[in-house]
């Protein structure tokens, strides 16, 4: 069939700025031979993109709409090489900006830009005038509010970029450390980490978390990505188990990917980052094979007050606690691996945990900006414990010759470093417990009501 040109209730796929398929009363057609063919499955990794929570809730109100499909057309600049138009043969939208900023990795690192973005789009957002909403710049997976954004020049706007912009949150306010602090440490784990940073707003003066996409290359050519959960065939992100999950990856990967994988799901677990979904784990494409993507949503969730203090939520030898290189059994035989070769991975990365967490705790705290936290950073050394204390009870393995060369060459703290630290916990413990003191107290003030008889 010829491809028209007239614009169509029908929402046309591009992947790649090829014609890839439509979705055609809620039904998705793939593309193939020049006919469009209905394929029942390939609506999951089309709708997997679209975003969540109250960016979802923004952009429905902007453009009128009652359901998330709906939004498709107007999603501009998506994770991942796919985009949409209403034209059947529409024209490429790679208009990205790209940013000038000096990329350079360190930690904990501070950007000092000036940022052209108002202070309601990035901590009030429900509020925000409907015209903003369809500026599109929400058009992010994910359930957190993010924006799309680029720094050029020194400056922080929200456009078209290849940077993204988690903005402080009022009732979570720690979640631009926290994950500054995560995502950076996941390098020291052996894993690709794009160039993060906070940014301090002078006007709000609270820092902001800034990440560099990595779906998108040098030149601002898009790069395809793929979600575990769209790979998998869509459905609840929360849904499975680990065992089950590497069955599927078994035929997918390679060795060296298959053993990755498990090394991600443990540094997440010991890094208490229960919100490990199968959307927060993804793909890239290379070489004809998918690979394991640079890392992105790392937090630690039991250093955020209130919420659940588990080390996983997609079950690990039907385990959502207390994880230990052990339950990595049965994945590593039905990813096809040599569980006794994974275990050194495992413990190798354990020990590079147990020997370097404490280290960026500190450096976190030791950066201007890090204010008025302290009851944070004693969560995350109580988070820190508890592995500490995991990896105690495991069978002692001696690591192999290299392994216990580059332990021995990692840098110790001096004595005055051990000193201020010893002196920043206390604190951190006193202002922990008063927080809990508190709370109790304000908790027994309430009146008590009695149920009628």
């Amino acid at each position: 069939m010829s491809l028209g040109t007239n614009e169509s209730r029908e929402t046309y796929i591009y992947k790649q700025n090829k014609l890839y398929g439509k979705i055609d009363g809620g039904q998705f057609f793939a593309y193939k031979d020049n006919e469009y063919v209905l394929d029942d499955l390939g609506l999951a990794q089309i709708t997997d993109i679209l975003p969540e929570g109250i960016d979802l809730q923004i952009m429905l109100r902007a453009f009128n709409k009652q359901s998330p499909i709906e939004l498709l057309p107007y999603l501009k600049n998506t994770i991942g090489d796919f985009s949409f138009s209403r034209l059947e043969k529409a024209k490429g939208n790679n208009n990205i900006i790209l940013s000038n900023i000096d990329i350079t990795d360190k930690f904990p690192n501070v950007l000092r830009c000036d940022i052209n973005i108002s202070t309601s789009l990035l901590v009030s957002p429900q509020y925000l005038d409907l015209s903003i909403g369809k500026k599109q710049r929400l058009s992010l997976s994910g359930y957190q509010h993010k924006l799309q954004a680029s720094i050029v020049d020194n400056i922080i706007t929200d456009n078209y970029g290849d940077f993204i912009i988690k903005p402080y949150h009022d009732s979570y306010s720690q979640l631009p450390e926290n994950e500054h602090l995560n995502v950076s440490f996941m390098r020291e784990l052996g894993f690709e980490v794009p160039f993060n940073a906070l940014v301090y707003d002078k006007r709000l003066k609270v820092n902001h978390y800034l990440i560099k996409r990595f779906d998108i290359d040098e030149n601002g050519d898009k790069l395809p990505q793929i979600s575990l959960n769209s790979l998998m065939g869509g459905g609840d992100k929360y849904e499975g188990n680990i065992e089950d999950i590497a069955t599927f990856l078994r035929n997918r990967l390679d060795e060296e990917e298959k053993v990755k994988f498990i090394k991600y799901i443990y540094a997440n677990a010991l890094l208490y980052n229960n919100d490990l979904h199968k959307k927060n784990i993804s793909f890239i494409y290379k070489d004809n094979q998918i690979k394991i993507s640079p890392v992105y949503d790392i937090l630690n969730i039991y250093a955020v007050k209130g919420l659940e203090n588990t080390q996983c939520v997609l079950s690990i030898n039907k385990k959502h606690n207390k994880i230990m290189i052990g339950d990595f059994y049965k994945t590593s035989k039905n990813l096809g691996l040599n569980f006794e070769k994974v275990k050194e991975h495992l413990e190798f990365m354990q020990n590079s945990y147990l020997e370097k967490y404490p280290h960026y705790i500190e450096k976190l705290f030791q950066a201007p900006s890090i204010k008025n936290i302290a009851s944070f950073y004693y969560r995350l050394y109580e988070s820190y414990k508890k592995c500490r204390k995991l990896a105690n009870k495991q069978t002692p393995q001696t690591p192999t010759q290299s392994a216990a060369d580059k332990i021995r060459a990692m840098p110790k703290p001096t004595q005055e470093e051990r000193q201020k630290a010893r002196a920043f916990l206390d604190a951190a413990k006193q202002a922990h417990n008063a927080d809990k003191a508190q709370e109790s107290a304000q908790s027994q003030s309430k009146p008590k009501t009695r149920s009628k008889q």
